[in-house]
């Protein structure tokens, strides 16, 4: 469950000591996982239609394709496969608010408020562990 779904049913989320969050509970993605180096938006996402700028899973479908990016990230390309064999409809399930969709991407820990020093991988002031530039993760906002 993403840190934006939890915070819309008002689920809490377990820190640590240092009032970190856990990195599953931020999802947070490692680059290769992200598999794109600007960082995650929805033009490199596996469930985002470029010939028609419109995401598979969200309400309303149209998305920016080099700036936005929401929870539900992830590195890939989906179309290249479905298209060869069907005209894709996007299934507009989730509204994009409940997706945390925002278009200040692309989005990568190097380019987060909460990312910290210069160092690969660093320490991150929201996340526990350590955290890769390239790598990003649902606590990320603009630097």
């Amino acid at each position: 469950m993403t840190s934006t779904i939890k915070r819309v049913l008002g689920i809490r989320e377990d820190k640590d000591s240092e009032g970190k969050l856990p990195q599953g509970v931020v999802v947070y993605l490692k680059p290769e996982q992200i598999a794109n180096k600007s960082g995650a938006h929805c033009g490199a996402c596996f469930f985002f239609h470029r010939p028609t700028s419109e995401c598979f899973l969200t309400s309303p479908a149209h998305c920016n394709a080099e700036h936005g990016v929401c929870d539900f990230y992830l590195g890939g390309n989906l179309w290249k496969q479905i298209e060869k064999k069907a005209n894709p409809i996007p299934q507009k399930l989730v509204p994009k608010e409940m997706a945390g969709y925002i278009e200040n991407g692309p989005t990568h820990c190097a380019n987060c408020e909460y990312f910290g020093g210069d160092e690969y991988p660093g320490e991150c002031a929201k996340v526990q562990g350590k955290v890769e530039g390239l790598g990003c993760c649902n606590a990320w906002e603009p630097a």
